[in-house]
């Protein structure tokens, strides 16, 4: 808590916390580790509406695209050292350079998709009315702080 700027009113106790989102009895704050912020998204619990919990980003595909890759090169080089070497016809040959191309095109897609791609991510979603929704997002399909803190939140909820 040596990052977070917050003081607990009076009959106010924490009831969960992870390192980017507080849930108290009376409020949640939320993405203290925000760059280029120096607060942080704060709400009274009766503010907030039902959480929404999605999973998003996707897995890596990066062992694929390597194989694919390697396997696409592979073709290619067979296509160079048999139409050198054999003289093989130029549909044989036509035909082994674009599987060659194909497979390794699939191959780089893969590895750039997930180099530019977003991880896999728990995103929890608080909805508030006439104000921007406190968004929350946690490493991982199906986190289990994910869970916990909307768990959480309906309990303190029920107890106001």
């Amino acid at each position: 808590m040596s990052e977070r700027s917050f003081s607990l009113q009076p009959n106010e106790r924490v009831v969960f916390e992870s390192p980017d989102v507080v849930v108290t009895s009376k409020r949640l704050m939320a993405n203290f580790n925000r760059s280029g912020s120096d607060g942080h998204d704060e709400a009274l619990l009766g503010d907030l509406a039902t959480p929404q919990q999605k999973n998003g980003g996707q897995r890596s595909r990066m062992h694929e695209g390597v194989r694919f890759s390697v396997a696409g090169a592979g073709l290619l080089a067979i296509e160079i050292f048999l139409e050198s070497s054999f003289g093989i016809d130029e549909r044989i040959a036509a035909v082994l350079f674009a599987a060659g191309a194909i497979v390794a095109l699939v191959g780089l897609y893969f590895v750039g998709g997930t180099l530019a791609g977003v991880k896999p991510n728990t995103t929890v979603m608080f909805p508030r009315l006439d104000e921007k929704d406190i968004i929350v997002a946690f490493p991982g399909w199906d986190n289990s702080d994910a869970e916990e803190l909307t768990k959480q939140v309906a309990r303190a909820k029920r107890g106001l």
